[in-house]
């Protein structure tokens, strides 16, 4: 164990912390006597003391240490100079601590164990490495709750919380624990096409904004089943089905998950998930089973796989099978072998429709196909009797050892977007979108194979929906058109923005989309449409939505919710201050896919970022990297679509509806592959970048500079004289804002770059320096 400092405190109030070692802070437990002042009186009145008030007031007046953090002039977070990687365990109102306490003596990870100053509890000490503090806490959390059915106090995330000091003679403590590794919890083998069909399913469920849990006993039989199917990963769906519950708490969402992860009696299935879906959506197909393949009848009929054996009577005795051509007939079926990496699954093609299948599928399937056969198939053989043969030792037959024989017999070509066609997929066919317009195909005529999951669980027909009045082109264009100013041009610029994502080709010159804001304001609040837009692309293309304020560009794990056939990722409300230029390998060269306890893979996906402020997109490469679309005021958190149109999006339309809604995005592709992505014209964009990356004081200072004509372009000003100006103009500025000449130096700059009346200033070509002055041009526009 690496030799350790905290900060100590003499006590609760005190704002001058000095720093002692891991040592003194243990024999200072054992003996109760803290830089010679014996606190073991104190700690005996807490144990004996009934009243909670009177043993907290006792308690604040004890020394403490930050176990977590060195910390300067308080225990505030800001007070914080560095993290010790070290994390306390509060484990309260125990009746035997002591018993507890040797228990835990034998787990690996624990340093320090010592009964708390309240008697009826036990504090420890763990050496997490260099990770994240909260990541770490919930890790410990997890595995104390799962390996002791022990629950930590959920206060210790505070890297700046306190720790009593407390009297222990019997302190355990062990010098060689080990660093905490992230506990690697045991998740049953998925199902990939399962783990898609509850993301879609999800996602509608969020865009419905459905509540799941109005019913306790179905709460806890949903966290069952998404145990059942996905170990600790189902906590994620968990949470993002009860969100909507009026009375929701991610903390007391987690706690319930973790302790049906522990429970172990998993009796219910992923289909109860499915189930209580269907009820709540009926309109959309979520069966998690796949539709059997139509057996081809007349040719399989001439696969016999079967020969009868008789005795010396001339008795039918049995009836052998003959795996070469059983195997012929399973594939005449529709079933192959598919791998991936070095490992395999099963699939099934139809129609160029490829599914994964379960070994249970094949096998009743075969049954299906069997039960089609004529009763009497000759040579004494009954239909019956073969049937008989199966069920006797089904796993016999369908196992993976006979199946895996199942190799194609070619590669498996699918269809992919092309530089100049978009497809779109529906259950009664594909559409083929080009520049030209777009078509209604019977699968049949495609060239190459599609997953089933890609297809959108509707049936598609074609409406000429241009020549319809605006009023009736249906909601979807209706609030495009709202979000637009009412803008043809910009409406036109967001049809081709629309087009681009729905376009999964990746070999162009890719761009990130940036939904924003248009209104100027102090406190941006959003709710203008930007998240409704996105999640309306999820009902034509494989969609993941990540929460922006979640979304750490440094942690590897941050893609972890997009899947191998995620085609548009949405980071939703990225943080204030997003650095644009962590994305930009994501954009271009593709994103790794990291989930924990998985294999990494790359995927291609188009990029929606969104924010209530603006982001900072400077250079060539940057801009070329981006388009940025403003979002009018016109929905606000006051007023929504579902007030203007009377119900809610997707979830409340009819068949209507969605055609024009299909009919519309297809157009949006079809004018994308003619013309391209049109740049829309800016509203407000670069004032509110003005706005947000100097000052409001600032911005109307030299705006009255320049409108007086104080400043001009290709004109040489002294920099201090401007800063100088601007203080006496704004006399609090300085003093409340810390405004210095080189900050200020950095507001000359962006003046020039976002306010449109001058072009970007270059440091080496616009700013120069004679002795102690320094001079700047703004060069003209």
């Amino acid at each position: 164990m690496k030799k350790i400092i905290f900060s100590h405190f003499e006590n609760i109030r005190d704002k001058t912390p000095k720093t002692i070692t891991a040592d003194d802070f243990i024999n200072s437990i054992r003996t109760g006597d803290v830089n010679g002042n014996c606190i073991k009186p104190v700690i005996e009145r807490i144990r004996r003391t009934q009243d909670r008030d009177e043993r907290g007031k006792l308690k604040k007046g004890l020394p403490a240490v930050t176990i977590s953090a060195i910390c300067q002039k308080g225990h505030k977070k800001a007070d914080i100079i560095s993290l010790t990687h070290f994390l306390q365990i509060d484990i309260d109102k125990i009746e035997n601590p002591e018993a507890i306490k040797k228990v835990l003596s034998q787990d690996p990870y624990l340093y320090l164990l010592f009964v708390s100053p309240s008697g009826n509890g036990i504090k420890g000490i763990i050496y997490t490495g260099e990770r994240n503090h909260k990541d770490a806490f919930q890790a410990l959390k997890t595995y104390f709750l799962k390996q002791y059915e022990l629950t930590i106090d959920e206060q210790v995330k505070d890297e700046s919380r306190l720790c009593f000091y407390s009297f222990d003679p019997d302190i355990y403590v062990n010098p060689d624990a080990a660093t905490f590794e992230m506990p690697t919890l045991q998740s049953p083998p998925r199902n990939e096409t399962t783990r898609i069909k509850v993301e879609d399913v999800v996602g509608k469920v969020e865009s419905a904004q459905l509540d799941f849990t109005a019913s306790y006993e179905d709460w806890l039989k949903l966290a069952f089943a998404f145990v059942d199917e996905f170990g600790a990963d189902g906590e994620q769906y968990f949470h993002r089905i009860s969100k909507f519950y009026g009375g929701y708490s991610h903390e007391s969402c987690s706690d319930q998950y973790l302790k049906c992860l522990h429970d172990g009696s998993h009796s219910v299935g992923i289909d109860f998930f499915f189930e209580k879906a269907g009820k709540l959506l009926p309109s959309i197909e979520v069966s998690n089973s796949p539709i059997p393949p139509i057996p081809a009848a007349t040719s399989l009929n001439n696969i016999k796989f079967y020969q009868p054996s008789y005795d010396k009577d001339g008795q039918l005795k049995d009836i052998k099978i003959d795996y070469m051509k059983w195997i012929d007939l399973l594939y005449g079926l529709g079933f192959r072998r598919f791998d991936i990496d070095m490992n395999f699954s099963f699939v099934s093609v139809q129609d160029q429709i490829i599914q994964e299948v379960s070994v249970t599928h094949i096998q009743d399937a075969f049954i299906n196909y069997l039960e089609g056969l004529p009763e009497n198939l000759g040579e004494g053989i009954t239909k019956e009797s073969i049937i008989g043969k199966i069920y006797r030792n089904p796993s016999h037959y369908f196992c993976d050892k006979r199946l895996n024989l199942l190799k194609p017999k070619q590669p498996f070509v699918f269809n992919y977007d092309t530089k100049d066609e978009c497809y779109i997929y529906y259950r009664n066919g594909f559409v083929k979108c080009t520049s030209s317009g777009y078509k209604l195909s019977a699968y049949t005529e495609l060239k190459g194979l599609i997953w089933r999951d890609q297809i959108v669980d509707r049936d598609f027909a074609p409406v000429d929906i241009d020549s319809l009045p605006p009023d009736v082109k249906g909601d979807f264009s209706a609030f495009l058109l709202n979000i637009c100013g009412k803008d043809e041009k910009r409406f036109n610029a967001l049809r081709t923005i629309i087009g681009y994502l729905l376009h999964s080709f990746y070999a162009g010159k890719l761009k990130a989309v940036v939904f924003t804001d248009s209104k100027i304001s102090d406190s941006p609040s959003g709710r203008t449409g930007k998240t409704l837009l996105g999640q309306a692309l999820g009902y034509l293309k494989k969609y993941t939505e990540i929460n922006g304020k979640d979304f750490d560009p440094a942690n590897k794990h941050k893609y972890s919710q997009a899947h191998l056939d995620t085609q548009i990722i949405h980071l939703n409300d990225v943080r204030k201050h997003f650095d644009f230029e962590t994305v930009f390998n994501d954009i271009t060269e593709g994103i790794v896919v990291d989930i924990k306890n998985a294999k990494p893979f790359k995927i291609k996906s188009k990029l929606i970022v969104s924010t209530n402020q603006t982001l900072r997109i400077e250079g060539a490469s940057a801009k070329d990297r981006a388009v940025e679309f403003e979002f009018a005021d016109h929905y606000s958190e006051n007023y929504s679509p579902e007030d203007e149109f009377g119900h809610w999006f997707f979830r409340d339309w009819d068949n209507g509806q969605w055609q024009l809604f299909d009919n519309f995005c297809l157009g949006c592709i079809a004018t994308y592959l003619a013309e391209g992505v049109i740049t829309p014209v800016q509203i407000n964009l670069n004032r509110r970048k003005l706005h947000q990356t100097t000052s409001v004081e600032f911005v109307e200072f030299m705006d009255s500079l320049v409108s007086e004509g104080q400043i001009k372009a290709g004109i040489e000003y002294e920099k201090k004289d401007l800063y100088l100006k601007f203080v006496e103009d704004c006399p609090d500025f300085a003093e409340l804002k810390g405004a210095k000449q080189r900050r200020f130096t950095e507001w000359l700059r962006n003046y020039a770059r976002y306010s449109g009346y001058f072009s970007p200033v270059e440091p080496e070509r616009h700013e120069r320096k004679s002795g102690v002055a320094r001079y700047i041009v703004f060069p003209p526009p």
